[in-house]
């Protein structure tokens, strides 16, 4: 049901509960878009568009500057040539270990010559990256992209700010839904407040837990005959090897309706019942009972535990540190981006949990909930790459802002996105910050 607001905020209208009929989502890791370019997207300079890489903890998403969606959507892992097993690219990343800058230089080379087709050295790197991102990374990523593949420059832009620029926005609350954690962080003014910020680890990693643990208790396997049998510890080596949670959570797990959510809490067994899931898993089936694809989302808006919160606990601790005058305008301006954004059923359901708190604890400022979001488009697990691909075009900003492999081999230095390269502080006409 639309809910309306301002002009600037568009308010989530789908409000699916996965009851009745499969999904036919696919599964982000296989996704490979089709770009839609701006026309002529060469910067002002001269210059060819710069390479777009969204790093995430389970995927990477990467395109040139200028393009709507991104080129391919690729796993975060490396072959471990002496195992035959992906394993994840930044476990144990040192710039000065030439084993682990090994791997992420063949990493980014695969980006450029298998996805990109193009010349490193032909272009400027644009890297989004979340704030809490280690600085051991970032300088290692740094010294493989401006050192061995001798990229002319590098910018490490934060990905809550892009995720504002294609809503032309500069006030939101930007909520990342990420594999690992949800994070929230809130802009005013186009002013990051960062001692407002705040994670969780309620991910795309908790829900897995959850639907394994589910699937543990109430999974079905189908033999050609039609019998059907428990899932047992065994059929797990088979599940595991072909990613089969993955593909559950992105095609059938939804967030149910938070009246259906309170029936099942209390042990009820509300109708009607969602319809069951049918994979393919090796020479027999795995069925995914209805009430599994229902519960396991809800360890989202778990409230049991002081130290996890709920999401919409969450998103109610931070604007209650934010002043007064903001508080009201971040409700209306609530930015959900990452790999969860698309689940069905999330959006309606976080306005209904943000608006039932806010009633316990007598707020009249959750009367304005809202949500941005771009209409008939789908784009939420890569915002903030689109918005990435949008600062990219910036010819001015990008030259000033980014470290070029000269100052790099120069100072070794690398600013955070608090205080990008100044081209006032390259022209000696302000001192250095120690």
């Amino acid at each position: 049901m639309a809910q309306s607001g301002s002009e600037s905020t568009r308010t989530y209208s789908r409000s699916s509960t996965g009851v009745g009929g499969g999904s036919t989502r696919r599964s982000l890791s296989s996704m490979s878009t089709t770009p839609l370019s701006l026309q002529h997207a060469i910067n002002i300079d001269g210059n060819k568009p710069a390479v777009i890489i969204e790093i995430g903890a389970q995927l990477t998403k990467i395109g040139f500057a200028g393009e709507f969606s991104p080129r391919n959507i690729i796993r975060t892992e490396y072959m471990d040539e002496a195992l035959i097993v992906q394993r994840d690219l930044f476990n144990g990343v040192d710039e000065t270990k030439k084993s682990s800058l090994s791997r992420l230089f063949h990493f980014f080379k695969h980006i450029y010559f298998t996805h990109l087709l193009t010349v490193p050295r032909e272009r400027r790197v644009v890297i989004i990256e979340s704030l809490l991102t280690p600085s051991h990374i970032r300088r290692a990523i740094t010294v493989v992209v401006l050192e061995m593949l001798e990229a002319p420059s590098i910018l490490f832009a934060p990905s809550h700010l892009m995720a504002t620029f294609p809503f032309n926005t500069n006030t939101a609350l930007v909520f990342d839904l990420g594999w690992t954690e949800a994070c929230a962080m809130p802009i005013a003014e186009g002013i990051t407040m960062l001692s407002q910020w705040e994670a969780v680890g309620k991910g795309g990693k908790a829900v897995t837990k959850r639907l394994k643990e589910l699937l543990e208790k109430d999974g079905i396997v189908e033999d050609l005959d039609g019998s059907r049998r428990p899932l047992s510890q065994g059929d797990w080596h088979v599940i595991d090897q072909a990613k089969l949670l993955e593909d559950i959570l992105v095609r059938g797990v939804f967030v149910t309706r938070m009246s259906r959510a309170d029936a099942i809490r209390i042990g009820e067994k509300p109708d009607p019942q969602p319809s069951e899931m049918i994979l393919p898993m090796g020479t027999e089936m795995l069925v995914v009972p209805g009430h599994v694809r229902e519960l396991a989302a809800e360890v989202l808006f778990d409230s049991s535990s002081e130290d996890e919160p709920g999401l919409h606990e969450m998103i109610h601790n931070i604007v209650a540190r934010c002043p007064l005058d903001l508080r009201k305008k971040l409700f209306s301006r609530l930015l959900v981006v990452g790999g969860l954004a698309h689940m069905p059923g999330l959006l309606p359901r976080l306005k209904a949990e943000i608006v039932r708190l806010g009633e316990t604890r007598q707020l009249k400022t959750t009367d304005s909930v809202g949500f941005y979001m771009l209409e008939k488009c789908r784009m939420e697990s890569w915002m903030s790459w689109l918005g990435g691909s949008m600062f990219g075009c910036l010819s001015d900003t990008l030259t000033h802002r980014s470290l070029t492999k000269e100052d790099w081999m120069e100072n070794r230095r690398l600013s955070d996105c608090t205080h990008w390269n100044d081209p006032f502080e390259k022209a000696g006409l302000v001192k250095t910050r120690a």
